[in-house]
């Protein structure tokens, strides 16, 4: 379960096919010191996808894209940067390592295999990514946290 969480950074509407998650974050981290309040020196990579969410995301799959860092308390929000309230739920939590582009396989096996044989769905709230400070999507070894919203499975009857 996780308490709502504020974000400040910036987004931009973009679709799998189309991805420039790269160049919002080129835009974003030079900018990082801007935000006041941080929470911790992690970064939030989230996505907010256009309509309801009722299977796994795909290539066509309209999103807004957030290159974030989160904030214990409220303040001013640098020029060009917006603010997002995470909403509380339940979440599954998966650790990745490896490249960014090589995580294909980790969500075939997230949507394909373990959702699937869960007692659960997914719900329409923000999917998010928790990145190192350190963090790099060309990295090996580079580390995040995979937050998938879900909530129990409606019973068909």
């Amino acid at each position: 379960m996780l308490v709502g969480m504020t974000v400040v950074g910036l987004h931009r509407s973009m679709t799998f096919a189309e991805l420039s998650m790269g160049e919002l974050w080129k835009a974003f981290r030079p900018r990082v010191d801007e935000v006041r309040h941080r929470a911790s020196l992690d970064f939030i990579s989230m996505r907010i996808y256009e309509g309801p969410v009722g299977a796994a995301p795909t290539p066509g799959s309209r999103f807004e894209q957030w290159a974030a860092v989160a904030v214990n308390q409220s303040g001013p929000i640098p020029e060009g940067m917006d603010s997002r309230e995470i909403k509380a739920g339940r979440y599954a939590v998966f650790d990745y390592r490896g490249r960014a582009d090589a995580f294909e396989g980790a969500a075939r096996y997230i949507y394909g295999e373990w959702l699937p044989a869960s007692e659960y769905e997914l719900a329409d709230r923000e999917f998010f990514e928790v990145l190192g400070p350190s963090y790099r999507p060309d990295d090996p070894e580079g580390r995040e946290q995979v937050w998938i919203p879900i909530q129990e499975r409606k019973r068909r009857g």
